[in-house]
């Protein structure tokens, strides 16, 4: 029977712990410097690289360790497609997707369509109409009538053959 210690650990478990068998362990090394230190991967594998120090003429006067010393000799050399990426660097990576917004482009052969066999101006309207919540003021007062006096929508007419509107 397991224990409340026992459920909490394996609730709790970090992706570099020793049972995770999803990663190597130069992936696991290298995430947890970068857990630790909080720098990108690249930075992190120089240094765990030995530095030369070059005098002016290019020859090397003297080697330096290591700054982070490794148990394995590979998390230094592991290319940028198999570092482990931690939750936050995912979701500095992560794109906004809009809410299911589509755009479609009109098929050619179908444009006019609706005013195909209509030839007279005036045979084919279409209208609309619209209500707005700022209120307008009509154009022959000053601004000081009455509030139901006030434009609160409108009509849109459109002629299919002449496409006035």
């Amino acid at each position: 029977m397991a224990t409340e210690h026992d459920c909490a650990q394996r609730c709790c478990q970090c992706v570099a712990d020793q049972t995770n068998q999803n990663l190597s362990g130069p992936q696991k090394e290298l995430l947890l410097w970068h857990t630790k230190l909080c720098l990108n991967m690249q930075d992190l594998q120089k240094l765990m690289k030995p530095h030369m120090v070059k005098d002016q003429s290019g020859k090397v006067v003297n080697t330096k360790p290591a700054v982070i010393p490794t148990k394995y000799k590979s998390p230094a050399n592991l290319k940028p497609e198999s570092y482990p990426l931690c939750i936050a660097c995912k979701l500095a990576t992560a794109k906004a997707r809009s809410g299911g917004v589509t755009t479609s482009t009109p098929v050619p052969s179908k444009q006019g369509i609706l005013a195909e066999d209509k030839y007279e101006p005036g045979d084919f309207i279409s209208t609309d109409q619209y209500l707005v919540k700022t209120l307008g003021c009509l154009l022959s007062r000053y601004g000081r009538e009455a509030l139901h006096n006030y434009f609160q929508g409108g009509t849109i007419y459109q002629d299919a053959a002449s496409k006035l509107v």
